[in-house]
Order: C-alpha cells, then sequence, then structure tokens
C-alpha cells in the first residue's frame, strides 16, 4: 500500500509540470519518477513496483473519465426529456382545468 501513495504522491507533481513544460504527460510523469528514485534512492525494483502503481492509477482514472463522459450523454437525454415534458404536462393541467370547469357548466 505504500508503494500506491508514494506513486499519488509522484503523480502530484507531474500534473502541474505538464502544463508548464510543454511536455507529454507520461514524459513528465517518467521524469518525476526519476527524480523521486535520485532523491530517495530507489532500487530498480522499487521503479519498476512505481510505474506500475502509476499506470494502474492512469488506468483507473482513464475509465473514470470514460465513464463520466457516458453519464454526460444521459444527463442530457434527460435535459431533453423535460424540455419537451414539462409544457405537455402544463398543457395536461390546463386541459384539465378546462375539462372540469366545461362539465360543471353543462
Amino acid at each position: 500500500m505504500r508503494i500506491f501513495y508514494q506513486a499519488i504522491y509522484c503523480l502530484s507533481r507531474p500534473i502541474d509540470m505538464h502544463y508548464i513544460s510543454g511536455m507529454s504527460f507520461l514524459e513528465t510523469v517518467g521524469a518525476s519518477v526519476r527524480a523521486q528514485r535520485e532523491r530517495r534512492g530507489w532500487t530498480r525494483r522499487m521503479r519498476r513496483q512505481q510505474i506500475a502503481a502509476i499506470t494502474k492509477i492512469l488506468t483507473l482514472h482513464g475509465a473514470v473519465v470514460r465513464k463520466a463522459a457516458g453519464f454526460e450523454l444521459y444527463d442530457r437525454l434527460f435535459r431533453i426529456w423535460h424540455a419537451v415534458h414539462v409544457p405537455m404536462f402544463v398543457l395536461l393541467l390546463v386541459a384539465v382545468g378546462l375539462h372540469v370547469i366545461a362539465a360543471h357548466a353543462h
């Protein structure tokens, strides 16, 4: 579990650097892992574990982003449904009111 938290720490810095430096995201992550390796004295095995953990995190993040994009479609459809059905509901209430008035007038 410690590897996972260290991987998150490695990822927290590259996201900021990515937008500033113009490097690709993977290059930035690799640079961050190398910097952490040098600073903390990681072995090759620890570095591989970090890269595996980061890959897992990025894969999960991509899945969540794709899932959220799918919900956006349903959100749009739900808004269209409301745009159509709310006016129809108002018309139904008006029709019911007119029907009740007309039925009691006779």
